[in-house]
Protein backbone atom coordinates (compact mmCIF):
# COMPACT_ATOMS: atom_id res chain seq x y z
CA UNK A 1 0.00 0.00 0.00
CA UNK A 2 1.28 3.33 -0.90
CA UNK A 3 1.41 6.04 1.71
CA UNK A 4 0.33 9.44 -0.05
CA UNK A 5 2.50 12.35 2.05
CA UNK A 6 1.46 15.89 2.58
CA UNK A 7 3.17 18.81 3.29
CA UNK A 8 4.55 19.77 6.32
CA UNK A 9 4.46 22.69 8.35
CA UNK A 10 7.99 23.65 8.26
CA UNK A 11 7.14 23.46 4.53
CA UNK A 12 4.45 25.55 3.98
CA UNK A 13 6.32 28.09 6.27
CA UNK A 14 9.12 28.27 3.81
CA UNK A 15 6.96 28.55 0.78
CA UNK A 16 4.82 31.34 2.15
CA UNK A 17 8.18 33.19 3.62
CA UNK A 18 9.46 32.81 -0.12
CA UNK A 19 6.38 34.43 -1.43
CA UNK A 20 6.53 36.74 0.92
CA UNK A 21 10.31 37.74 0.03
CA UNK A 22 9.13 38.11 -3.24
CA UNK A 23 6.17 40.23 -3.10
CA UNK A 24 8.61 42.49 -1.01
CA UNK A 25 11.00 42.96 -4.02
CA UNK A 26 8.60 43.18 -6.52
CA UNK A 27 5.59 45.32 -5.24
CA UNK A 28 8.18 48.21 -5.02
CA UNK A 29 9.63 47.36 -8.90
CA UNK A 30 5.76 47.35 -9.93
CA UNK A 31 5.11 50.94 -8.02
CA UNK A 32 8.04 52.37 -9.61
CA UNK A 33 6.66 51.29 -13.16
CA UNK A 34 3.35 52.65 -12.82
CA UNK A 35 4.78 56.14 -11.26
CA UNK A 36 6.84 55.84 -14.19
CA UNK A 37 4.32 55.34 -16.46
CA UNK A 38 2.40 58.79 -14.87
CA UNK A 39 5.67 60.73 -15.38
CA UNK A 40 5.60 59.56 -19.03
CA UNK A 41 2.33 60.83 -18.88
CA UNK A 42 2.79 64.24 -17.45
CA UNK A 43 6.10 64.92 -19.38
CA UNK A 44 3.60 64.60 -22.71
CA UNK A 45 1.42 67.00 -20.83
CA UNK A 46 3.77 69.54 -20.16
CA UNK A 47 5.15 69.34 -23.87
CA UNK A 48 1.42 69.96 -25.47
CA UNK A 49 1.19 73.01 -22.80
CA UNK A 50 4.91 74.27 -23.62
CA UNK A 51 3.68 74.44 -27.79
CA UNK A 52 0.20 75.67 -27.00
CA UNK A 53 1.63 78.25 -25.22
CA UNK A 54 4.50 79.36 -28.05
CA UNK A 55 1.36 78.78 -30.61
CA UNK A 56 -0.04 81.61 -28.77
CA UNK A 57 2.92 84.03 -28.38
CA UNK A 58 3.09 83.80 -32.42
CA UNK A 59 -0.49 84.39 -32.87
CA UNK A 60 -0.68 87.28 -29.85
CA UNK A 61 2.65 89.57 -30.86
CA UNK A 62 4.77 87.28 -29.09
CA UNK A 63 3.06 88.00 -25.50
CA UNK A 64 2.24 84.91 -23.42
CA UNK A 65 -0.79 84.52 -21.62
CA UNK A 66 -2.16 86.51 -18.86
CA UNK A 67 -2.69 84.19 -15.66
CA UNK A 68 -6.26 84.86 -14.59
CA UNK A 69 -7.89 88.10 -13.73
CA UNK A 70 -8.73 91.58 -14.97
CA UNK A 71 -7.07 92.63 -18.26
CA UNK A 72 -5.50 95.85 -19.26
CA UNK A 73 -8.34 96.95 -20.78
CA UNK A 74 -10.70 96.43 -17.89
CA UNK A 75 -12.31 93.22 -19.33
CA UNK A 76 -11.95 89.84 -18.02
CA UNK A 77 -9.49 87.99 -18.66
CA UNK A 78 -9.74 84.13 -18.93
CA UNK A 79 -7.30 81.64 -17.10
CA UNK A 80 -4.45 80.72 -19.01
CA UNK A 81 -5.22 76.87 -19.29
CA UNK A 82 -9.00 78.07 -20.63
CA UNK A 83 -6.66 80.68 -23.54
CA UNK A 84 -4.41 78.30 -24.51
CA UNK A 85 -7.59 75.82 -25.34
CA UNK A 86 -8.25 76.25 -29.16
CA UNK A 87 -4.20 75.11 -29.61
CA UNK A 88 -4.33 71.79 -27.07
CA UNK A 89 -8.08 70.64 -27.69
CA UNK A 90 -7.92 68.43 -24.72
CA UNK A 91 -8.65 69.19 -20.93
CA UNK A 92 -6.89 66.16 -20.06
CA UNK A 93 -3.75 67.57 -20.61
CA UNK A 94 -3.85 69.84 -17.80
CA UNK A 95 -4.32 67.05 -15.05
CA UNK A 96 -1.48 65.09 -14.17
CA UNK A 97 -2.30 61.14 -12.97
CA UNK A 98 -0.05 62.15 -10.06
CA UNK A 99 -1.58 64.80 -8.50
CA UNK A 100 -3.89 63.50 -5.52
CA UNK A 101 -5.42 67.38 -4.49
CA UNK A 102 -6.64 68.29 -7.92
CA UNK A 103 -10.14 69.60 -7.20
CA UNK A 104 -13.49 69.98 -9.25
CA UNK A 105 -13.46 73.68 -9.21
CA UNK A 106 -12.44 76.83 -11.65
CA UNK A 107 -8.62 76.43 -11.21
CA UNK A 108 -9.01 72.53 -11.52
CA UNK A 109 -5.63 71.66 -13.32
CA UNK A 110 -2.39 70.24 -12.08
CA UNK A 111 -0.33 73.05 -13.11
CA UNK A 112 -0.06 76.71 -12.65
CA UNK A 113 2.01 79.65 -14.34
CA UNK A 114 4.77 81.62 -13.30
CA UNK A 115 2.81 84.51 -12.02
CA UNK A 116 5.83 86.52 -11.27
CA UNK A 117 7.72 86.84 -14.30
CA UNK A 118 5.66 85.72 -17.23
CA UNK A 119 1.65 84.87 -16.74
CA UNK A 120 0.62 87.71 -14.68
CA UNK A 121 -2.70 89.19 -13.29
CA UNK A 122 -4.54 90.04 -16.48
CA UNK A 123 -2.03 89.76 -18.31
CA UNK A 124 1.24 87.91 -19.98
CA UNK A 125 4.68 89.04 -20.30
CA UNK A 126 6.43 90.42 -23.81
CA UNK A 127 8.47 87.60 -25.19
CA UNK A 128 11.00 89.90 -25.76
CA UNK A 129 11.18 91.05 -22.18
CA UNK A 130 12.26 87.39 -20.83
CA UNK A 131 16.55 87.45 -21.15
CA UNK A 132 16.25 83.59 -21.04
CA UNK A 133 13.88 81.90 -22.38
CA UNK A 134 14.98 78.46 -22.48
CA UNK A 135 15.91 78.96 -18.67
CA UNK A 136 12.87 80.67 -17.29
CA UNK A 137 9.70 78.34 -16.02
CA UNK A 138 6.49 79.05 -17.68
CA UNK A 139 4.25 76.41 -16.05
CA UNK A 140 5.58 74.27 -13.05
CA UNK A 141 3.58 71.24 -11.31
CA UNK A 142 1.82 72.85 -8.05
CA UNK A 143 0.25 70.83 -5.10
CA UNK A 144 -2.86 73.45 -4.85
CA UNK A 145 -5.84 74.24 -7.00
CA UNK A 146 -4.83 78.35 -7.43
CA UNK A 147 -4.18 79.92 -10.97
CA UNK A 148 -0.14 79.98 -10.11
CA UNK A 149 2.34 77.67 -9.49
CA UNK A 150 5.10 79.12 -6.57
CA UNK A 151 8.71 78.37 -6.58
CA UNK A 152 9.93 75.20 -4.11
CA UNK A 153 10.97 77.78 -1.68
CA UNK A 154 7.89 79.41 -1.35
CA UNK A 155 6.34 80.33 2.14
CA UNK A 156 3.41 83.28 3.64
CA UNK A 157 4.18 86.20 3.45
CA UNK A 158 1.14 87.12 5.88
CA UNK A 159 -1.70 87.09 5.02
CA UNK A 160 -1.56 84.65 1.65
CA UNK A 161 -2.12 80.86 2.73
CA UNK A 162 -2.25 79.98 -0.44
CA UNK A 163 1.08 80.74 -1.80
CA UNK A 164 2.53 77.68 0.08
CA UNK A 165 -0.41 75.42 -0.83
CA UNK A 166 0.14 76.26 -4.52
CA UNK A 167 4.09 76.17 -4.96
CA UNK A 168 5.87 73.28 -7.28
CA UNK A 169 4.80 69.94 -5.73
CA UNK A 170 7.46 67.13 -6.09
CA UNK A 171 5.47 64.03 -7.05
CA UNK A 172 7.69 62.61 -9.54
CA UNK A 173 10.41 61.20 -8.22
CA UNK A 174 11.64 63.57 -5.74
CA UNK A 175 11.00 66.26 -8.13
CA UNK A 176 8.50 67.99 -10.97
CA UNK A 177 8.21 68.45 -14.35
CA UNK A 178 7.96 72.41 -16.04
CA UNK A 179 7.36 73.98 -19.11
CA UNK A 180 10.01 76.72 -20.31
CA UNK A 181 9.10 79.56 -22.36
CA UNK A 182 10.43 78.53 -25.42
CA UNK A 183 7.99 75.72 -25.45
CA UNK A 184 10.18 72.61 -23.79
CA UNK A 185 9.68 70.61 -20.93
CA UNK A 186 11.97 68.83 -18.18
CA UNK A 187 11.90 66.92 -15.13
CA UNK A 188 13.89 69.03 -12.32
CA UNK A 189 14.91 67.81 -8.76
CA UNK A 190 12.80 69.54 -6.01
CA UNK A 191 14.91 72.44 -4.97
CA UNK A 192 16.68 72.89 -8.36
CA UNK A 193 13.79 75.67 -9.58
CA UNK A 194 15.48 77.54 -7.20
CA UNK A 195 19.18 76.79 -6.99
CA UNK A 196 21.63 77.11 -7.66
CA UNK A 197 19.86 79.70 -10.07
CA UNK A 198 16.57 81.08 -9.61
CA UNK A 199 14.58 79.68 -12.78
CA UNK A 200 11.49 81.94 -12.10
CA UNK A 201 12.95 85.07 -12.66
CA UNK A 202 13.26 85.99 -16.11
CA UNK A 203 17.16 86.97 -16.00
Amino acid sequence: MVRKRGFTLIELLVVIAIIAILAAILFPVFARARENARKSTCTNNMKQIGTAIMQYVQDYDERYPGGAGMGLNGAWQPAWWVTIQPYVKNTGVLECPSHKNVQYNPYATSYGCNSTTVMFWGSGAKMASINNVAGTIAIGEKDGNDWPCYPSNAVDPGGAPWVPANKVDPRHSEGSLFAFCDGHAKWLKFGSDIAPENLWDNN
